[in-house]
């Protein structure tokens, strides 16, 4: 499928086949196009089905890259991949939880992992950037 094809099979509306065809594209360029539009259209559980993939490495990037980019609304189905049987999919998917920046992402991660969820390292004199009052001595 070239460029003018695949442009005009999406303004037309695709299917999600359409768009699972088009992650395996083998021009960089097109495959970029395809992952953007997956990330837009498809479920994060659909796009976690490929993760899986032993078979076909090509799908199963494109698919962590779309994933990647639909950023907090994957989050959710990103967490239960991570906590499922298959360890090299729970390894991908603490790999893109690692890169979406979303504040939400670490209290509902520690949650799920049953890690207390850790407060910030510096006192709390230091956190507004205030230095501590200096102790009076007790003469």
């Amino acid at each position: 499928m070239g460029t003018a094809e695949m442009e005009k099979v999406f303004q037309l509306g695709t299917s999600d086949d359409e768009i699972v065809a088009a992650l395996q594209e083998p021009q960089p360029i097109l495959r970029e196009r395809a992952i953007a539009l997956a990330a837009r259209h498809l479920a994060p559980e659909t796009l976690g089905r490929f993760v899986a993939d032993d078979e076909n490495a090509v799908l199963r990037n494109a698919a962590l890259s779309a994933l990647e980019r639909q950023g907090p609304y994957a989050v959710p189905h990103l967490v239960a991949l991570s906590r499922g049987e298959n360890a090299e999919v729970a390894m991908f998917a603490v790999q893109i939880l690692s890169r979406i920046k979303d504040p939400g992402r670490r209290r509902l991660c520690c949650r799920c992992w049953s890690i207390p969820i850790p407060t910030s390292r510096r006192p709390r004199s230091r956190r507004s950037g205030r230095s501590r009052p200096a102790r009076r001595s007790r003469d």
